[in-house]
């Protein structure tokens, strides 16, 4: 059963997201309730504080704090070819043909926002260097991977990842495109180069176009279902026709894009029929909080 929230607890939030977004430039109130409240109690008891107004007064006087919350609420879960079925998939359904689509020399964008570490980003790139070469084709791949977290993305410019990363690449692949660095694995130039990061906020900034795919993998969750629909629109209108989107293997591609081809039901694949139409702003649509259910 979905919990319930009285308005004390989102009176109480709702603050605490207004001193989050003061101190960092970042707004949380898209975000589910349930996911939020439970991410900040679990850093407030870490000071022994068990009520928010308890830990609203500690955040104001401790402003360095918010910094903590911030990086305590953001939502960095994620690993080198997650779900392996997923990107298996992936390649041979929807890679494979874009790049057959595609002349030589033609550019070939993506977009991964919500890219945390990196690892996603590289993921697909290591799978499209693999396809040009199987393919003898090569293409000018753009990866755009984007965050709201500053210090993930600054982890993903540096591409050097822990040696337990051998848990899901193979010994192959950490041959070929990683170098051992200090107990450690480097990517080489040749994966980095065809990623570019940047600090963004999916929700509140305007998307990216001309895109030949979006992966956006397990955030839509996290989302209240109005900022969930938002969102999915700025995917069709930054989607080319016949565009790929990847999503989360527990999320959906709802009514918003009904027009959209199931590519795989099962790992949330999808195809654009149609071309984009202009995006939803979510500062003309405001989520509210009164009753909610989550």
């Amino acid at each position: 059963m979905a919990a319930t929230y009285d308005e004390e607890i989102i009176k109480d939030l709702r603050t605490i997201f207004t001193l989050i977004e003061a101190r960092t430039g970042h707004d949380f109130s898209n975000y589910k309730i349930s996911t939020m409240y439970r991410r900040i109690t679990k850093r407030a008891n870490t000071h022994r504080i068990d009520n928010l107004p308890e830990y609203i007064e500690y955040l104001k006087r401790n402003p360095e704090e918010m910094d903590l919350l911030f990086q305590e609420v953001l939502i960095n879960v994620t690993s080198f070819f997650r779900d392996p079925e997923a990107f298996d998939i992936i390649k041979k359904k929807a890679l494979t043909e874009l790049i057959a689509g595609k002349d030589e020399g033609s550019n070939l964008r993506i977009w991964v926002p919500g890219c945390s570490n990196g690892e996603e980003v590289y993921s697909l790139a290591i799978i499209l260097q693999e396809l040009m070469e199987s393919m003898e084709k090569q293409l000018k791949v753009q990866i755009f991977g984007t965050d709201i977290d500053g210090a993930a993305i600054d982890h993903a410019r540096k591409r050097i990842y822990p040696e337990n990363i051998r848990e899901n690449v193979s010994p192959e692949r950490l041959e070929k495109f990683f170098t051992p660095k200090k107990g450690k694995y480097q990517l080489k130039n040749q994966i980095r180069e065809m990623a570019v990061f940047a600090v963004h906020d999916v929700i509140s900034d305007p998307p990216f176009a001309n895109l030949d795919m979006i992966s956006c993998r397990n955030l839509l969750i996290y989302l209240k279902p109005e900022a969930q629909n938002i969102l999915l629109s700025n995917f069709n209108f930054a989607l080319n026709r016949y565009g790929i989107l990847f999503l989360g293997p527990s999320e959906s591609k709802g009514e918003t894009l009904s027009s959209f081809q199931v590519v795989d039901k099962k790992w949330r694949i999808f195809k654009a029929s149609e071309p984009g139409t202009l995006p939803l702003n979510l500062t003309e649509s405001p989520l509210m909080y009164e009753n909610q259910r989550l």
